[in-house]
């Protein structure tokens, strides 16, 4: 196992805030994206479901790996439970690979528009400020790359490409799903604080037992009161997604009112 993972785990300094190396995965990003939307804009729903379905299932492999390097060396299992994959950027993780999967059209859509507009948020914020998602392991800091960059690529695909119905129910869903994964953060940290309290856990920065996170994160924690926090952090995220939304709405509504050219105001319902 150790002669395996060794080949992934080896230390690296890595240059951030816009270095050469960064700014190259920036620019590769925005070349991936380029190319799907102009050779795979009008992509079938099949293949569309495919393509969520692969991409979901890498991300879960790279995850796998990660957690294999961290937990396992030297012949010698030791679990970290800080690790466990459920941050705001993890649950791409789960969710790309299981919209794929679902029918019903009402929650399908819901979950792409969680993935388009709050997966932009988590994946954006990380990539251009790198150096809070950055570690020593070469495996990690590659992973770290394709998953925040690839949410941010299939976020902009999935807004460029029309695949949303752009209805405020879609949008009401995908908020019900960013709640329902905040308070399972919640939840998870809660139980790791009295069953494991030496983990030091804090699944999407909203511990209230121990402050984490970025540094902007700890100064915001310091000056609220923790439910004022909790409240702050699941209506500015949901506010910022519901920006991206409208806009994308009233850019849609724009262009079809241009198209029939009647000056008439088109809503979605």
């Amino acid at each position: 196992m150790d002669a395996f993972l060794d080949h992934f785990r080896y230390s690296i300094e890595v240059e951030t805030n816009y270095s050469t190396y960064h700014l190259l995965w920036l620019l590769l990003y925005a070349l991936m994206i380029i190319y799907l939307l102009v050779f795979y804009r009008k992509m079938s729903d099949f293949h569309f479901r495919l393509m969520l379905f692969i991409v979901g299932i890498c991300f879960l492999i790279g995850e796998i790996l990660k957690l294999l390097i961290i937990f396992h060396h030297d012949g010698v299992w030791t679990i970290d439970y800080y690790y466990i994959p459920w941050q705001f950027c993890s649950t791409p993780i789960y969710y790309t690979w299981i919209v794929a999967l679902i029918k019903n059209k009402k929650i399908y859509q819901g979950f792409l528009t969680y993935l388009a507009f709050y997966c932009l948020i988590a994946g954006g914020a990380s990539i251009f400020v790198p150096e809070t998602i950055f570690t020593h392991i070469a495996w990690n800091n590659l992973h770290t790359l394709l998953l925040h960059g690839g949410m941010v690529v299939i976020a902009i695909y999935i807004i460029g490409s029309n695949r949303l119905d752009l209805k405020w129910q879609s949008f009401l869903i995908a908020a019900g799903i960013f709640t329902i994964s905040t308070f399972i953060a919640l939840g998870l940290n809660v139980f790791f604080h009295f069953a494991k309290p030496e983990a030091g856990v804090d699944f999407f920065f909203i511990n209230p037992y121990i402050t984490w996170g970025p540094p902007i994160v700890i100064k915001v924690r310091n000056a609220l009161a923790y439910p004022i926090y909790l409240a702050g952090y699941i209506i500015g995220f949901s506010g910022s997604a519901l920006l991206l939304f409208y806009i994308d709405r009233l850019c849609h509504q724009w262009l079809m009112n241009k198209k029939t050219g009647d000056g008439v105001t088109c809503f979605y319902v």
